[in-house]
């Protein structure tokens, strides 16, 4: 779904275009694709999103065939940088759609990368400062800052292009001069003879459904607010020593043998005896 009023206004946005998937946790599953500009206040602008069994080439493939078509062809999507999250089956539809266009990654998956040669908390706050900022000044200052840290990781960063954009008052007018108008709701909708829409097929993982995402290397991987009990000695719920569980205490009671043994015996005997039902004689 790409409206017209989203087209119209992304002609007066930044060159830049973000993609990327989430999964929809609804009754129906599947995924949502969407497209997102950058407007002149350096703001988000929603393009054009879809929904779909999973993201996969063919599926990235479709989305980009219809969103390039709509912004244009390729003669104008071609000096759009498009940043996306390095998705398998993203890059080489991008590149078969659009050869040679400029492709970018989002901060969050830099800085993985970056992470593993120049560690440390205090460069991770200096990039991210860096990438945050919105006007050359601010960006030169964080770069700075980094330099007097650690030179090698000013020089890696210093091979990322640099993009900047003068915001305009009568750019960010004409960006929002279309207007989205709202529609009926489904009991005013004319029919059609088209078919109805209907949900993507539900499309099951193999093995195990996961409960959690996994986390990037960079992520916490246990929740701050739980305490663990690693070091700590275990106590006897029975007891209250400590060395043992409830299952070894040498405190807790214990049948004898011979009465295990006869218990044993008398619940077989009872499933083994059929059991007979006398009917009733009436008067």
């Amino acid at each position: 779904m790409c409206l017209d009023a989203c087209k119209k206004s992304f002609s007066f946005c930044r060159p830049i275009i973000g993609v990327d998937g989430c999964f929809l946790k609804g009754n129906y599953g599947g995924q949502i694709l969407a497209a997102v500009g950058r407007d002149p206040n350096d703001q988000m602008l929603p393009i054009a999103l879809a929904v779909v069994e999973a993201e996969t080439r063919d599926s990235w493939a479709w989305f980009f065939d219809l969103l390039v078509n709509d912004l244009g062809g390729p003669e104008i999507c071609k000096n759009i940088t498009f940043i996306s999250d390095q998705q398998k089956g993203l890059l080489p539809t991008i590149d078969e759609l659009l050869p040679g266009v400029d492709q970018r990654f989002c901060v969050r998956h830099l800085y993985i990368n970056f992470r593993k040669r120049f560690p440390g908390k205090q460069l991770k706050e200096l990039m991210w400062k860096a990438a945050k900022a919105t006007y050359p000044q601010a960006w030169e200052r964080e770069m700075k800052e980094m330099r007097k840290v650690n030179e090698e990781a000013f020089k890696h960063l210093l091979k990322i292009p640099l993009d900047t954009g003068v915001i305009r008052k009568e750019n960010y007018q004409k960006c929002y001069e279309s207007l989205i108008y709202p529609t009926n709701g489904e009991n005013l909708w004319e029919l059609t003879p088209y078919p109805d829409v209907l949900p993507p097929l539900t499309r099951r993982a193999p093995g195990r459904p996961k409960k959690r995402r996994n986390k990037d290397a960079d992520e916490k991987r246990k929740d701050i607010t739980n305490v663990s009990r690693k070091g700590l000695p275990n106590k006897c719920s029975i007891c209250g020593i400590s060395g043992h569980n409830k299952s070894s205490c040498p405190s807790a009671p214990r049948q004898s043998t011979t009465t295990q043994t006869q218990t044993s015996q008398a619940q077989a005997s009872q499933a083994q005896t059929p059991t007979t039902t006398v009917p009733t004689v009436q008067s």
